[in-house]
């Protein structure tokens, strides 16, 4: 029962039930983070290796990316809509029923 337009990519995530993905949404790739390292000297990639939970009744725009955790699993609450172009980042924590716009 859920909806999953052309493109949609999943990984590493936990989908709940009554959800729509539009077109090109991304779940559950690799968060941005990185840490300089003094010994290499250099920028050193964080390891993002936990997943993302997605609740019942969410929708996610067109291009919304929402990055697997780091730390915790990144979670979407019961209820979300994100609009399209949304960039929720690693290890994020939405409550129920949120609506986040892009900008």
């Amino acid at each position: 029962d859920t909806h999953m337009s052309f493109g949609v990519r999943l990984s590493n995530c936990k989908v709940g039930r009554r959800c729509v993905f539009h077109h090109g949404v991304c779940i559950g790739q690799d968060g941005f983070g990185f840490y300089f390292d003094e010994d290499a000297g250099r920028m050193v990639k964080v390891p993002q290796e936990l997943g993302v939970i997605i609740g019942d009744d969410v929708e996610l725009g067109a291009n919304t990316c929402v990055d697997r955790g780091s730390r915790r699993d990144t979670v979407i609450g019961n209820g979300c809509k994100l609009d399209n172009m949304v960039q929720v980042g690693h290890n994020a924590q939405l409550g129920e029923n949120c609506i986040l716009c892009a900008h």
